[in-house]
């Protein structure tokens, strides 16, 4: 049987479970591969992900090194950018609380490899294994964690699986479900229970997203709310050095307003534009910085606020000589400036 930390056992033995999931996957890429070819092709930004993709295959797939270091070991994964920057005072408070600790940091994306690796440059960083049973074996032999942090979401079942055969907690932080999310799980019936019932503590931001963990048949006495860590990460004195800069580059300094449009989604980016065309005409001047979820986006960005008749400015073209016109719409297609 299938171990769950909770009692929540489904009655097939492990090895059947990781052929099963493996037999899924081989499935889908049997019949996926002329969809995203279509993808590909039409969208810029799957094509950006899939070229990076493949770049970092032979390290997503390859045989992992073992770890040198034979203390303690507590193993943080963070899917992309924001994931990476909301764990910093965890990784930090944990460093501080286990003498000896080696806190290994995964990703999943391109975008957060980099950034993790900027934001933490003395740790191993590496990709998070693919969820073929082999791949995930071979990474849990190799890393030999004490305690696996999931940050958010990212629920794969070879591994959580892999995880409860081998006794290994696995704990969820900053944790979040959405509705969708919750609907698909609960079809699942016991196979989520004893999915996500393999959670030591899910930990997560506010009661909404308790209310649909317990909904999928997580036990209550494992939930906990305990609110947002990206707010732990807001320095108490922002680094004005940076700030200043970067308030001078978008023309901050003239006395301009500035409105912020961060972490945007399609569609968004136009309406803004429109808003700021519209308020132009009506007199009303201010300084719009756009800031795509995607990076990779940029260009369809820069065409959409084109087509509502705005001015572009990337960011990644600014220097501290350039001069901004009163119109001009700063694109910000960089990572890791958002927060400035």
């Amino acid at each position: 049987m299938v171990p769950s930390r909770n009692g929540n056992r489904l009655r097939i033995p492990p090895r059947l479970v990781h052929w099963g999931i493996d037999a899924l996957y081989t499935g889908l890429v049997a019949v996926l591969p002329l969809y995203a070819l279509a993808r590909v092709i039409s969208d810029p930004k799957t094509r950006s992900r899939w070229r990076a993709y493949l770049r970092d295959l032979p390290t997503r797939f390859g045989a992992r090194k073992p770890r040198a270091s034979k203390g303690p070991c507590v193993w943080v994964h963070g899917v992309s950018v924001g994931e990476v920057k909301a764990a910093a005072r965890l990784v930090e408070a944990i460093e501080d609380t286990i003498p000896g600790v080696e806190v290994v940091i995964t990703v999943t994306t391109d975008t957060g490899n980099r950034v993790a690796r900027k934001r933490y440059p003395h740790h191993r960083i590496e990709f998070y294994p693919p969820d073929l049973s082999w791949i995930v074996h071979d990474a849990l032999d190799a890393l030999k964690p004490d305690l696996m942090i999931l940050v958010e979401s990212e629920f794969w079942p070879n591994f959580l699986f892999a995880a409860a055969q081998r006794d290994l907690p696995v704990v969820l932080v900053n944790g979040k479900m959405s509705e969708r999310s919750a609907q698909r799980f609960g079809t699942l019936g016991g196979l989520s229970r004893a999915l996500l019932g393999s959670l030591e503590k899910v930990c997560v931001q506010m009661p909404l997203y308790a209310e649909r963990f317990l909904r999928v048949g997580v036990e209550p006495d494992r939930v906990h709310v305990t609110g947002n860590m990206k707010f732990d990460n807001i320095p108490i004195k922002q680094d004005e050095e940076r700030g200043d800069y970067f308030g001078h580059l978008v023309g901050a300094d003239s006395g301009m307003p500035i409105v912020v449009a961060g972490s945007t989604h399609p569609g968004e980016e136009r309406a803004m534009a429109r808003m700021h065309r519209s308020m132009r005409d009506d007199g009303i001047v201010y300084r719009l910085v756009i800031a795509p979820r995607h990076p990779a986006r940029a260009d369809r960005v820069e065409a959409e606020i084109r087509r509502e008749g705005g001015t572009v400015r990337r960011r990644s073209a600014m220097t501290p000589e350039s001069e901004l016109e009163a119109d001009d719409i700063v694109l910000l297609d960089t990572v890791g400036e958002l927060e400035m």
